[in-house]
C-alpha cells in the first residue's frame, strides 16, 4: 500500500507538471483546433491515463484487502486508508496551489513554471522511493524474480518517447 500511495502521488505530479507546462499549448489549442494540437498534448493526456489508471488499484487495494483477525493486518489496513486519505487530500491541495498560481499570475508566469518543475522534481523523487527497493532486491537476489520483463519492457520505451 505504500507502494500505491508513492505510485499515484508519482503519477499524479508527474501530470500537474505536464499540464502546467503545457498551459499555454492547452490555450493555443482552443483556437487553432484540438486535432492540430494533438502532438504537443500526448504527454498530457498519457500521463493523465497513467494517473487515472493507478487510483483505482488503491481503491480496489482497500475494497479487496484481505482481512485476517489479527492485529498486524488491522494496522496495516489503517494505515493504507490514512494514506489514502492523506492522497485524497494530497490531490486537492496540488491543483487547489496550481489554480490559484495561474489564476494570480497568468499561465506563463514564473510561479507557475516554478511550480511545476517542483512538481516535476517531486515526481521523480518518488519514482526513485517507488523502484528502489525493486531494484535493491534484485540485485541483491541476483535474480529478477518478481520483478516483470514485459512490465519494464513496455515503461521503458515509453518513457523515453516522455
Amino acid at each position: 500500500y505504500i507502494t500505491i500511495f508513492l505510485a499515484n502521488s508519482c503519477q499524479y505530479c508527474s501530470m500537474i507538471n505536464e499540464v502546467l507546462l503545457k498551459l499555454p499549448v492547452m490555450d493555443a489549442c482552443s483556437e487553432v483546433g484540438w486535432w492540430d494540437c494533438y502532438g504537443d498534448l500526448i504527454a498530457v493526456f498519457q500521463l493523465g491515463g497513467i494517473w487515472i489508471a493507478y487510483l483505482p488499484v488503491f481503491v480496489w487495494f482497500l475494497l479487496f484487502f484481505h482481512h485476517e483477525p489479527t492485529a498486524e493486518n488491522r494496522r496495516d489496513y489503517q494505515l493504507a486508508r490514512l494514506l489514502f486519505i492523506v492522497l485524497l487530500v494530497l490531490f486537492v491541495v496540488i491543483a487547489v496551489v496550481a489554480v490559484i498560481l495561474v489564476a494570480t499570475s497568468g499561465e506563463c508566469g514564473g510561479p507557475v513554471r516554478t511550480y511545476a518543475y517542483v512538481m516535476g522534481m517531486v515526481s521523480v523523487v518518488l519514482n526513485i522511493c517507488v523502484w528502489t527497493p525493486q531494484i535493491c532486491r534484485t540485485f541483491l537476489n541476483k535474480s529478477s524474480g518478481a520483478l516483470s520483463k514485459l512490465t519494464i519492457g513496455i515503461q521503458f520505451p515509453g518513457s523515453l518517447v516522455l
